[in-house]
């Protein structure tokens, strides 16, 4: 979970970077983005299925729709990550996919578009 964190960590601050690029011969010149994230996916326990222990992964719970919605109406970009945090306070890795699916119906989105590594064998 360490290594998730990080990561995901990591991800947020090169995200963030990226939409504040503001040279002159940038593509990003004079766009003025917000971004923001925060614990907006409640998530629950996978648990224990056919005798095995999922520990720290997990499912959506939840999707704080309000907060999201009150971010994009303020003209924030909202970054969302595949960790959902549970009413208890632990960190569980979820489903990107799950997430991204979840937030769209919760927002009623009209198009969920998803991009995904491609896989060679």
């Amino acid at each position: 979970m360490d290594t998730i964190k990080s990561t995901v960590g990591r991800l947020y601050i090169d995200l963030q970077a990226s939409f504040s690029m503001g040279l002159s011969n940038s593509p990003m010149y004079c766009a003025n983005i917000s971004v923001c994230h925060g614990n907006y996916v409640t998530a629950k326990p996978y648990g224990v299925v056919n005798g095995i222990d999922y520990r720290l992964t997990g499912k959506v719970r939840r999707i704080q729709t309000e907060n999201i919605e009150h971010q994009l109406n303020s003209g924030q970009i909202v970054l969302l990550s595949n960790l959902g945090h549970s009413i208890t306070g632990e960190v569980y890795d979820l489903s990107a996919e799950e997430v991204a699916t979840e937030v769209a119906v919760a927002l009623d989105a009209d198009k969920l578009i998803v991009f995904t590594p491609r896989h060679t064998r």
